[in-house]
Parts: C-alpha cells; sequence; structure tokens
C-alpha cells in the first residue's frame, strides 16, 4: 500500500517499517502474487479460463 498508494520508494519504507530490502521485496512478491490469485479467481471466473495455482 505505501508503494501504490503513498508513491512511496523503496528506502522510504523500509525506514518506516524497520525492514530490510530484502524483506521488503519478499513481502511485495507475496502481495502481487496474492492479487494475482484474488483477481484470476475473481475476474475470469466462468470465462473458462485454467486457473494457477
Amino acid at each position: 500500500m505505501l508503494s501504490v498508494m503513498e508513491e512511496m520508494d523503496s528506502d522510504q519504507i523500509c525506514s518506516e517499517l524497520d525492514i530490510s530490502p530484502s524483506n521488503l521485496w519478499v513481502r511485495l512478491h507475496k502481495a502481487r502474487l496474492a492479487l494475482a490469485k484474488c483477481v484470476g479467481a475473481r475476474w475470469f471466473q466462468g470465462e473458462g479460463v485454467t486457473q494457477h495455482a
């Protein structure tokens, strides 16, 4: 949310959350995967699109 909504850069986010850059990357990666799964399940529901894990 800080990255997209508040337009903070990575250094600012790491400082604000007191986390390392690698931890930020992991958090963003997991969030993007969860978002893709949610969008895939909801957006394309019933359109015959194969779901990926």
